[in-house]
């Protein structure tokens, strides 16, 4: 951290008559900063793991960020221990446990002394419900992280299957679009992108690039900083910068847990029924779940009425009898919170 210390300290702010020290041809000797952002469920994790799969951005740092009480996404990424870990692929990871400054200034500070593996980009992912703007001015105007950093590009996952209503329902889902670089369509194998969402994403951005996500993607060509970023200011104006409240409004994260396996008819049975009567509000279910019989622990994913197939992890780290899932829902009042306990209780095989 002394070295990282003794460099801001030698930095002295310019007089108001000379050149700029952000001005563009310094950006080249600056670390890209790429944040990813979108709504929950529209395959933020998916696409990430892919990139971090990617032989070309193997010299990469990832700061990983989620909402609820239960911390999942890293795990859902690959396992991280401490507060910093370098992963199988050669990447940095780490979770964002305190404010996002802190968290870079520290991976700057230990690339620095050689602790960890040089990088050459950081990528931040954000929570679903995430405000970005926030992110993004860190970058851009914070002289202990501008100095050093560069904001690469806004990264915005939109899904294709339930964008048009959370673009509706969800003020977070349109200011994440609003501030893009690019937009990256998810889950066009299920869905084409109707003409109604285009426009709709054309009225809120019309200048951020717009690419379909699927197999064939080249993921190193996401991760090629912008010449010049898509209107954030015009993105502010439209959106008046609202801030994020920390329980967004009536949205509400539920943590179940089980310490015995669980039965795998009677879980599909709950989860059929948790669609039929919550999935209008049900935002988001991300889980680890042990089934009894079964040697390695399952992935469970949905967004409302969509939930995908179980995916077997036998790469993670988890516990032989652990089963946890976050449901992340609107206007959750504490006995149906209560009642959604008790039927996930009766699971336990």
């Amino acid at each position: 951290m002394k070295s990282y210390a003794r460099a801001v300290h030698c930095f002295a702010y310019p007089a108001m008559n000379s050149p700029s020290p952000f001005a563009a041809d310094a950006s080249d000797t600056k670390t890209p900063v790429f944040v990813l952002t979108g709504f929950l469920g529209s395959g933020k994790t998916t696409l990430l793991n892919r990139l971090l799969r990617d032989p070309a951005l193997a010299d990469s740092a990832v700061i990983v960020n989620e909402l609820g009480d239960v911390a999942l996404d890293h795990l859902l990424v690959e396992h991280v221990e401490g507060e910093v870990a370098v992963l199988r692929s050669g990447c940095v990871c780490c979770a964002l446990r305190s404010d996002f400054e802190s968290t870079l200034r520290e991976l700057l500070a230990k690339r620095d002394e050689g602790s960890i593996p040089a990088f050459t980009r950081v990528v931040v992912e954000t929570t679903g419900l995430a405000d970005p703007a926030p992110l993004v001015h860190t970058v851009d105007a914070n002289p202990l992280i501008s100095h050093f950093c560069r904001l690469g590009a806004v990264l915005t996952t939109v899904d294709a299957v339930n964008a048009p209503r959370q673009l509706a329902e969800q003020w977070e889902a349109r200011k994440q679009v609003a501030l893009a670089d690019r937009l990256l369509l998810t889950k066009t194998d299920l869905v084409d992108a109707s003409d109604e969402l285009a426009a709709r994403l054309a009225g809120l951005n019309p200048h951020a690039a717009v690419h379909r996500v699927d197999a064939s993607s080249t993921m190193a060509e996401l991760l090629l900083p912008v010449a010049a970023h898509a209107v954030p200011a015009a993105a502010m104006g439209l959106l008046a910068g609202r801030p994020i409240s920390r329980v967004h409004g009536e949205v509400e994260s539920l943590v179940l847990e089980a310490e015995t396996p669980l039965d795998w008819p009677r879980l599909q049975q709950w989860l059929a029924e948790l669609r039929a009567n919550d999935g209008e509000r049900l935002l988001r279910l991300k889980g680890v779940v042990r089934i009894a019989g079964e040697p390695d622990p399952l992935l469970l994913h949905g967004v409302h009425h969509l939930f995908h197939p179980p995916l077997r992890a036998p790469s993670i780290a988890w516990p032989a009898a652990r089963s946890t899932l976050v449901l992340i829902l609107r206007s959750l009042r504490p006995p149906e919170a209560d009642a959604l306990r008790a039927a996930f209780a009766g699971c336990i095989a």
